[in-house]
């Protein structure tokens, strides 16, 4: 197996810089050496380093302070591996970062580089960082694979530490360039495709950036000065190539612009039907609140109608009982007329007899 050389610059990072180191040991492909390089950090990251700094991978640098990219470039010069990992002290890898990527550059040797996508890691405590899901490198640009000059002139969208590449590769497109600060990477990126080297992207997060207040890319004036540098230096390199990358990425930006006022027009006419919607929402809700006033005022008539019908209840029982009462009387009478009658018969005898 070839070597790979995992390079890992400090400067006031030294905190962070065990577990990047252990992250790049712990890697499942085996031949791995790690060079660290103390590019002159006050905070003395060496020492931080302990029992890690004793292990026959790790190779230790110390120079005066130089910037990112020369550090790198130093850390790239003292190595010996086939490919480089370029891993800053404040970030760490995950451990299939090599050999994921590895194998991808293994199938195809044209390749510039192999990336993979990355957890972006706000820092809230070093025990307790706070992960974040929602970006993803493989949907912040539409083309990731192949020729991605175009996507690149929209501006970085990976951290180095994402990044295997050949050594090879390097050494034909020159090393980080000195001057460029925070867009270094960026620049190297943009080199590599504009030379015609195609790239292979690995939608797996096997890398890890993590945000803090320390971040370069908070620097955001020297961060706009060193783009505009990186910009003119591509153009003056390669103007043919950079030209039509930016012919291609016009093309897709009318596309998009196009796109847009298609679906700006799709989103005009949900909206008009979003309001056809709520005005039958509305009507409906009338003819539910009318239905409901309908339930209740049949049912407060209901409720009426059943107080009457006990009431016509209650008064046939009582006309029933009159009834009852005026046939018992009328029987009384019947009786009382029969026996008088029957009185009246017996006198009238008694006195034609005495007659």
């Amino acid at each position: 197996m070839p070597l790979i050389s995992i390079v890992i610059p400090c400067y006031r990072q030294a905190c962070f810089l065990p577990q990047a180191v252990r992250s790049a040991l712990d890697q499942s492909f085996h031949d791995v050496e790690v060079v660290v390089v103390d590019d002159g950090s006050p905070d003395e990251p060496l020492a931080q380093l302990g029992e890690l700094a004793r292990d026959p991978r790790v190779v230790v640098l110390r120079q005066e302070n130089r910037g990112l990219p020369a550090a790198r470039n130093a850390g790239i010069n003292a190595s010996h591996g086939t490919f480089l990992s370029f891993l800053d002290a404040d970030d760490w890898l995950a451990s299939e970062f090599c050999e994921r990527l590895y194998s991808v550059l293994a199938r195809d040797e044209a390749l510039g580089f192999a990336y993979c996508d990355v957890l972006r890691v706000y820092e809230d405590g070093r025990d307790h960082p706070q992960v974040e899901r929602e970006y993803s490198v493989g949907r912040s640009r539409r083309v990731v694979t192949g020729e991605i000059l175009p996507s690149l002139l929209v501006g970085g969208y990976f951290t180095p530490n994402t990044v295997l590449m050949p050594r090879r590769v390097l050494d034909r497109v020159g090393p980080f360039d000195t001057d460029l600060g925070g867009h270094a990477d960026w620049d190297l990126w943009l080199r590599v495709a504009a030379t015609g080297f195609p790239v292979s992207y690995l939608d797996e997060r096997l890398a890890y950036y993590r945000i803090h207040g320390e971040n370069m890319s908070g620097n955001l004036e020297h961060m706009r000065a060193t783009q505009l540098l990186t910009l003119r230096k591509l153009f003056r390199a390669f103007p043919d190539t950079a030209a039509g990358a930016v012919c291609e990425l016009c093309r897709n930006t009318e596309e998009q612009f196009l796109g847009n006022q298609f679906l700006q027009g799709q989103l005009k006419a949900a909206e008009n039907r979003a309001v056809e919607l709520q005005d039958w929402t509305l009507t409906l809700r009338e003819a539910v609140d009318w239905h409901a006033q309908q339930v209740q005022r049949w049912q407060s008539e209901a409720e009426r109608l059943k107080g009457v019908e006990q009431r016509f209840a209650e008064y046939f029982q009582e006309t029933q009982n009159w009834i009852t009462a005026l046939e018992e009387g009328k029987n009384r009478l019947e009786l009382q007329v029969l026996h008088w009658r029957s009185e009246a018969e017996r006198r009238a005898a008694e006195r034609t007899e005495e007659v």
